[in-house]
């Protein structure tokens, strides 16, 4: 969906290696155009969401874009809503329009398939979230340590 908005490829700029896969891991998302509408970025957000159980169906995908193809194809809106999603879709085109896309084709060589050692990143993200576990463990700790000198000031 990024791509669709942009117009290029997602983390273009980006050396594809494990760096990049770890950053994605910890919440690295591409970019969306400027004047995307805040509905389509909405939904892109949903179907990037770390978490599968969060994302939505393909169905409910589907009816989303079905719905706002019906309102671009939609002669007599009546609707303020619809029409709102109209008129950013419409501006969104033409901001597009405007920015020069880059050809794919031009692309082919950087974009070709690597392999990327998941064992690596499994790795270094068990290491994060333990060390992350193990901060936030100690940081409760001093806060219960403050508290418990606190009140013992206090006697």
């Amino acid at each position: 969906m990024t791509e669709i908005s942009t117009g290029k490829r997602p983390y273009d700029g980006y050396e594809l290696n494990n760096a990049l896969a770890l950053a994605i891991c910890n919440g690295l998302r591409p970019e969306f155009a400027e004047g995307t509408p805040e509905c389509y970025i909405e939904l892109a957000k949903q179907c990037m969401d770390s978490n599968p159980q969060n994302r939505p169906s393909a169905e409910y995908v589907y009816s989303k874009v079905d719905q706002w193809k019906t309102i671009m194809e939609s002669e007599n809106l009546t609707n303020n809503e619809e029409l709102d999603i109209r008129v950013k879709f419409i501006d969104a085109d033409d901001i597009i329009k405007k920015t020069s896309l880059e050809s794919l084709s031009m692309l082919q060589n950087k974009y070709s398939s690597k392999l990327i050692d998941v064992q690596e990143i499994t790795k270094i993200l068990k290491v994060s979230t333990q060390f992350n576990l193990i901060s936030k463990q100690l940081a409760s700790s001093i806060t219960d340590l403050s508290i418990q000198d606190s009140e013992f000031q206090k006697e």
